[in-house]
């Protein structure tokens, strides 16, 4: 589609957060008992919300913590489930409920302190790589092995590398018994 404001092609993307929300929510059904629960109700208070609600499953009978999506469609998704309770202690640890509620805002930035976190890492690694290769070169220069990959071969025969080279391999290969 192109746009009269603007000189190149763009794609536009149009998006139905309440066709999502069809596609990828739970529509309220017989088997979902809305039931009265004052932990949902002091989650959604301490985290500044009031779409938290608990129903019980009629076929699985487990504690479900849902939100509704769209609540004039009855569309939600569950958040946790419990066997038990979560008034009669099936209830989690409220650090846990504090980062599995967090707003959605919160969650892009924390996704992309993780994304930058992961780029400065691999930075590093490739800078810790050079410093290694660099020591390396370093060394062998100091054995007199060095070759330059853009120069004809130069082996100094006086270095004692020949020598060294026959150690090793000598012990590389020596049998150890018990």
């Amino acid at each position: 589609m192109i746009h009269e404001e603007f000189e190149e092609p763009y794609l536009e993307i149009l998006r139905d957060e309440r066709e999502d929300a069809l596609a990828n929510g739970i529509k309220r059904n017989e088997n979902h008992h809305i039931m009265h629960s004052d932990w949902a109700e002091w989650l959604n208070k301490k985290m500044g919300r009031k779409d938290l609600f608990v129903y019980r499953h009629r076929q699985t009978e487990n504690f479900v913590l849902a939100a509704w999506m769209y609540r004039d469609t009855e569309i939600f998704t569950e958040l946790e489930t419990s066997p038990i309770s979560f008034d009669r202690g099936g209830w989690l640890e409220w650090p846990y409920m504090r980062y599995r509620l967090r707003p959605k805002h919160e969650i892009i930035r924390d996704m992309r302190q993780n994304r930058e976190r992961k780029k400065r890492l691999e930075k590093q690694k490739r800078e810790n790589n050079r410093e290694m290769r660099d020591a390396a070169v370093k060394y062998q220069k100091g054995k007199g092995a060095y070759m330059d990959p853009h120069s004809s071969f130069d082996y100094d025969p006086d270095s004692g590398l020949a020598e060294e080279l026959k150690t090793m391999s000598r012990l590389n290969n020596r049998k150890h018994f018990s």
